[in-house]
């Protein structure tokens, strides 16, 4: 019972007024978990379906943090799992720049200096 309370009382993103979200950086956990070969992504339906998520957000005056994660590299930094190839297509795909950051806690962006 109490899982659903709680769930009834999650409002879609969709739903937020743009006042509520202009302004403000916007952490958008989305599933890049796609397949690549050779650096490069062979398909990109997972990058597509939160397009509409991103737009709303930018249109609405919110800056967009995206975050993912790629495979299972045991906790270790690993080239193979990296998310380059998905910004590279995000940014193909959206015509926007996307700026790729290895390590948030040690990046300019989590600072406020982008």
């Amino acid at each position: 019972m109490e899982s659903e309370i709680s769930a009834n009382k999650m409002k879609l993103l969709s739903a937020l007024p743009a006042s509520e979200i202009a302004g403000k950086r916007v952490l958008l956990r989305a599933d890049f978990n796609v397949p690549i070969k050779d650096g490069e992504v062979q398909d990109d339906t997972r990058i597509r379906e939160t397009i509409p998520t991103i737009k709303h957000i930018v249109e609405a005056g919110g800056n967009v943090c995206l975050c993912s994660h790629l495979g299972r590299p045991d906790g270790k930094a690993n080239q193979k799992y990296t998310l380059r190839p998905v910004a590279a297509r995000l940014e193909k795909l959206t015509g926007a720049k996307v700026d790729f950051v290895t390590n948030f806690f040690e990046d300019k962006w989590a600072g406020g200096n982008r």
